[in-house]
């Protein structure tokens, strides 16, 4: 029997918390959306304010979780509702 891994090239692994994760602030970038974001809350346009918000988080660098880590998240929840 083949490695499912191997065969479809997906690694299933735990993803790492966002507090055990690596920051690389992009501070430009951050204190632009951040300043944005206080300006469309100011005038009350507050689609704007939850686009840059999330312009902001992203400026932080936080990783987005890799497809193996999503699949690992997927399983587990599974199996914790099959049990309940």
């Amino acid at each position: 029997m083949s490695d499912p891994v191997i065969k479809f090239g997906l690694r299933v692994m735990k993803p790492v918390s966002v507090w055990n994760q690596e920051l690389k602030a992009d501070f430009r970038n951050l204190f632009k959306a951040l300043g944005k974001a206080g300006g469309d809350e100011v005038s009350g346009k507050w689609l704007g304010v939850g686009k840059d918000s999330v312009d902001a988080l992203f400026a932080l660098g936080l990783k987005v979780n890799e497809p193996g880590q999503l699949s690992w998240s997927l399983i587990y929840n599974s199996l914790q509702q099959a049990t309940v």
